[in-house]
């Protein structure tokens, strides 16, 4: 014979049941981690960042969530198309703010520094931007910081330039569209040709909507132009400008900064080995990055898509950055995190390899708050792309400050705050002693 169960016991039986039953979210809701991001998705590298911002949640999310301190969040990262113009930029940016109720914002590839800093700091909202406006480095903006920029990025052209010098081009000029922040693009290139021992040429600056580049390459050739750069003349158009410079008969080197392999192979089919000996940024992390947990993202990544696309590597810095600042602060409090960007104590490891925050004493601008990237260049052997040679973040610093004619102003600010720790990498060429040679 069955003993009766107790009214007690029944009870709880019957609560276990009711909990069970009950929807996940009822019994005990997940703190949500939102993140923002505004690019243009009619670009290779917009549709990558993307990629990467979905894969970076999956990911996450699947391990169980984000360990932030005592809590644990589920990650959740809004990236929207701007559409490649302003309206649709501040649309977009508004929406997150106000809408979603974003407290970050991240990696805006093609999204209006000055737009985007200008709302974030209305609002309080930290964004680890890109660009290169002197605006963005204004001491009165507060919630902005660069995760991808130029103004510490001379060591990059420099070396560039300097390695063209060695084999006997002595002239240089940037040709770029007209677009925000032109002029600081073309004077900090001319600067780097400056430093490298070129004579520099008065920028040529063309329309956005240019098409037909044959008489830009007639009046290059005619400058008597040895090394260009094609500044923000990427994708198509560098393609185009290349591919005229060679029907032109001009003979130089070129500094096409960014080109992918997609671009390149499209040079390649109209002037052959023409372009052999072109260094140039070199996106792919793969055979140069050796940091572990990297080398898991780029092992991820190909098992989601089934195939690797290096156009977004660049660009999601912030992300890496922002998480930089939360596992080591513990805390996703906006004024914590705040305080801890502004005096960022090191470099971080992104896809590309280490990129480091530093004050703009030159825009009296104290907050660590610019970055200096370091990356690998590229160089063109037999119509393809093969890492050369890595570019390190105390090199960008360093030559970029040079080549500004700042080194007094840093100094000065060197001695209150003390001169920067960077990481330990290989290669590098330029230290603190060769400022004033």
């Amino acid at each position: 014979m069955k003993k009766p169960v107790s009214k007690t016991l029944a009870v709880c039986l019957a609560l276990v049941v009711l909990v069970a039953l009950l929807p996940l979210a009822s019994r005990a809701e997940q703190k949500v981690l939102k993140i923002g991001c505004v690019t243009n998705f009619s670009t290779k590298e917009g549709v990558e960042i993307k990629k990467w911002h979905d894969l970076i949640a999956k990911t996450i999310n699947a391990q169980g969530g984000w360990k932030v301190g005592k809590d644990t969040y589920r990650l959740e990262i809004l990236t929207y198309d701007n559409k490649g113009d302003q309206p649709a930029t501040r649309a977009a940016l508004e929406r997150l703010i106000y809408q979603d109720k974003v407290n970050y914002i991240l990696d805006n590839f093609l999204a209006n520094e000055t737009l985007t800093a200008e709302l974030c700091g209305q609002q309080k909202i930290i964004c680890m931007g890109e660009g290169f406006n002197p605006g963005g480095a204004n001491p009165d903006v507060q919630y902005y910081w660069r995760a991808d920029g130029i103004y510490f990025a001379r060591a990059f052209h420099y070396t560039v330039y300097r390695d063209y010098y060695n084999k006997g081009s002595r002239v240089g000029l940037v040709v770029t569209p007209d677009q925000e922040g032109v002029q600081v693009l073309t004077d900090s290139y001319g600067d780097a040709m400056k430093l490298a021992g070129y004579k520099v040429l008065p920028a040529i600056v063309f329309p956005q909507d240019t098409v037909d580049f044959g008489p830009i390459a007639t009046k290059i050739k005619a400058l008597g132009a040895t090394t260009i750069d094609l500044g923000g003349s990427g994708g198509a158009t560098a393609v185009s400008i290349v591919a005229s410079l060679y029907e032109a008969g001009w003979k130089g080197f070129i500094s096409p900064s960014s080109v992918n392999r997609n671009q390149l192979d499209n040079i390649v089919k109209k002037v052959g080995n023409w372009f052999d000996g072109t260094e140039l940024l070199f996106f792919d992390p793969r055979g140069t990055q050796k940091d572990p947990e990297m080398l898991k993202w780029l092992d991820l990544y190909v098992k989601e898509y089934k195939e690797f696309n290096e156009s977004g590597c660049f660009w999601i810095r912030g992300f890496f950055m922002l998480k930089d600042a939360i596992d080591n602060t513990k805390s996703t409090d906006v004024a914590v995190l705040k305080k801890y960007l502004d005096s960022m104590p090191h470099a971080v490891m992104a896809l590309n390899g280490y990129v480091q925050m530093f004050a703009r004493p030159d825009m009296n601008n104290f907050r660590t708050m610019d970055v200096a990237p370091g990356h690998a260049i590229g160089i063109v052997k037999n119509g393809k792309m093969e890492p050369f040679k890595m570019v390190t973040v105390k090199d960008q610093y360093l030559v970029s400050i040079r080549a500004y004619h700042q080194v007094d102003t840093y100094k000065k600010y060197w001695e209150k705050y003390g001169k920067p720790k960077f990481p330990v990498e290989q290669g590098g060429y330029f230290d603190f002693a060769d400022l004033d040679k």
